[in-house]
């Protein structure tokens, strides 16, 4: 699924509910613009060159206008639609607001279609005060992102699901103590399981993750913040330094204080 990051605060620029026994458009690629919409009634067909479906009652629409495309109907339909300023840019963090083409009503969009009502319903406030207006676009997109989240989540296999719960929860507490048991306990998953399934999503035991995590940040603290070895070992839960240079030098193949050596060194 794509992913976008926002680069500033939205604003609204328009939001109205269209009915027309036909609708036939064509979109030109537009910059720092977002449009989003649910059928309300009947269905669209949208074109473009990189992806054409089609929209029926209750589903969600998000144009970014990143490329060109045909929006028809031969039939009635109404949809309702929200207009939205944004200057925003693709990423591929995992953290960053999943926004798809295309939400099925069955990934249960009724949240998402009460929100963008609620924007037209109360348009003039929204549009009125900026900040009441970012804030409404921003629990929207937000909705958007965790209904679509919700069906990742879904359909990963249940290894991927918990190596990856994993992986969040140990880069959230990399300054903490971390074991395996401890990781395990609050996944709600047996240690050995875990073992299991993270080694072979990942080549690796959940240990040697945690410590090649916490070895690199401290490396890139004693070179780029000049901290010893000891200081920058307490900030990762190691209490001894001598300890974190053996483990290093096992890890990596050299020591924590040199420089890494390029494939062609001696």
């Amino acid at each position: 699924m794509r992913s976008i990051e926002l680069n500033n605060l939205p604003r609204i620029l328009f939001s109205h509910i269209y009915k027309a026994e036909s609708y036939h458009n064509s979109f030109a690629k537009k910059e720092s613009f977002i449009e989003i919409s649910y059928i309300f009634e009947g269905s669209l067909t949208v074109e473009a060159s990189d992806q054409s479906f089609c929209a029926t009652k209750g589903d969600v629409v998000c144009f970014l206008h990143d490329t060109p495309k045909l929006v028809s109907a031969d039939e009635y339909h109404c949809h309702h639609t929200v207009g939205i300023k944004v200057d925003w840019s693709f990423s591929s963090d995992e953290n960053a607001i999943i926004l798809p083409k295309l939400t099925k009503v069955e990934n249960n969009t009724a949240s998402i279609c009460r929100l963008i009502d609620d924007i037209i319903h109360n348009q003039i406030a929204y549009r009125s005060s900026s900040a009441k207006g970012a804030a409404k676009i921003l629990e929207l997109l937000c909705a958007i992102d965790q209904q679509n989240r919700k069906l990742q989540t879904t359909n990963q296999p249940s290894e991927l699901l918990y190596t990856n719960r994993a992986k969040s929860y140990i880069e959230q507490n990399i300054h903490s103590p971390l074991t395996q048991s401890s990781v395990a306990e609050h996944l709600g998953i047996s240690p050995e399981y875990l073992c299991s399934v993270f080694k072979k999503s990942e080549g690796m035991t959940v240990m040697r993750y945690v410590n090649t995590l916490k070895l690199e940040n401290i490396k890139t603290l004693m070179d780029n913040a000049n901290l010893k070895l000891y200081e920058a070992a307490a900030i990762y839960g190691y209490s001894d330094p001598n300890y974190v240079s053996r483990l290093f030098k096992k890890l990596f193949g050299y020591n924590i204080s040199e420089k890494p050596r390029l494939p062609h060194e001696p």
